[in-house]
């Protein structure tokens, strides 16, 4: 739900905006979120980091290997490259300093919001996040 609406506020906006992305994989939530995130990753190497995140997003419920083999070849990135990758775990140290960045920083779920370094413990809904960052740039 939050990713819609992290979305509508990029675009709204723009370029005033820096919005930074790290994977926090909930893996007793999801139990392929770690996998999934590796891919993503890999997916990036091809500049198809967003598509993939978005794709990942939008499938929460299906996050399985039959799955992420589909978006993989939806998205064009080259399946022997991410079967590659996922076999050297090339991304895994990536993804796991992403969480435990994360927990470090006093994430302790998904979504958590930092402004200018501060966690956001507010509601991410739109006018309240909205109203979070101009107060930032204040």
């Amino acid at each position: 739900m939050a990713n819609s609406i992290v979305d509508e506020i990029r675009r709204e906006l723009g370029d005033e905006l820096r919005f930074v992305f790290r994977n926090f994989p909930l893996s007793e939530v999801h139990p392929h979120a770690e996998h999934a995130a590796q891919i993503a990753e890999t997916a990036g190497t091809h500049h198809k980091f967003w598509e993939m995140h978005d794709m990942l997003y939008a499938h929460q419920d299906a996050l399985d290997d039959q799955h992420l083999a589909e978006y993989v070849t939806l998205l064009g990135v080259p399946t022997s490259e991410v079967k590659r990758a996922l076999a050297q775990h090339a991304y895994l140290d990536r993804v796991r300093e992403d969480f435990m960045s994360g927990v470090l920083s006093g994430a302790s779920g998904t979504p958590t919001f930092f402004i200018n370094d501060l966690r956001h413990d507010g509601s991410y809904e739109r006018d309240e996040l909205l109203a979070a960052i101009a107060d930032a740039v204040r």
